[in-house]
């Protein structure tokens, strides 16, 4: 595929872009270089206060396609990619998938932009309310219908999983050099805090029989 429809795929793949309606209307009048960000006309949601379009981050696997196109495109050129309609989308990737051996997977063009949201949710520590801004979708629907569990998921926090165990474990044997001596008949909190070094006037105030309480100097009555 030549620069335009690689930069088709990854805006539909990373920024969630609606096929081919969002793709015809972005403008490089509305590029911000600065910021990285963009902004979407999203036909779809034309008619809804507010949705007729949104402002999108760009993603970093688009970033540098967008540079590249900006370096070629003529002067006064409005749109930043050629317009096209769905038959010609549909046909070419057919053709493109046929041709390298793999399979057409359901819904096309939808399930890349579920993969965008998915990743934008997985990936980047950006509040769930930014990424739904950025995609045009509110929280519930974006529940509903774009997220999805992979399996990549399942093996990113068996990775998490091992890497937290080992470090309790070189934590617990860390306590275990250090010998910290805990008196009997401390709570678990005040066992914590004593562990950690910060509770030598709890352990001053355990000084008597067990079952008294340590008298407060603040007040004039022993405590009951």
């Amino acid at each position: 595929p030549d620069l335009y429809w690689k930069t088709r795929h990854e805006l539909m793949r990373h920024m969630g872009c609606r096929a081919p309606s969002e793709l015809n209307g972005l403008r490089w009048s509305e590029v911000d270089w600065n910021l990285e960000k963009l902004v979407i006309h999203s036909p779809k949601t034309a008619n809804y206060k507010g949705k007729e379009k949104r402002p999108c981050k760009i993603f970093p696997a688009v970033l540098p396609l967008l540079k590249a196109l900006w370096e070629i495109a003529p002067e006064g050129q409005e749109h930043i990619l050629p317009s096209v309609n769905n038959k010609h989308m549909r046909d070419v990737y057919l053709r493109t998938l046929n041709n390298l051996g793999e399979t057409v997977w359901p819904r096309l063009f939808n399930s890349l932009r579920k993969s965008a949201v998915t990743d934008a949710h997985t990936l980047y520590s950006v509040p769930g309310f930014v990424i739904n801004e950025w995609f045009g979708h509110d929280e519930e629907i974006s529940k509903q219908h774009y997220r999805m569990v992979t399996p990549d998921h399942y093996e990113n926090f068996s990775k998490v999983g091992q890497e937290v165990g080992q470090q309790t474990q070189d934590d617990a044997g860390k306590e275990e050099s250090v010998g910290t001596i805990v008196p009997a008949g401390l709570s678990i909190f005040e066992q914590s805090e004593a562990r950690d070094g910060r509770a030598t006037h709890l352990l001053e105030s355990k000084s008597g029989p067990p079952g008294t309480r340590t008298r407060n100097k603040r007040f004039k009555r022993p405590l009951l």
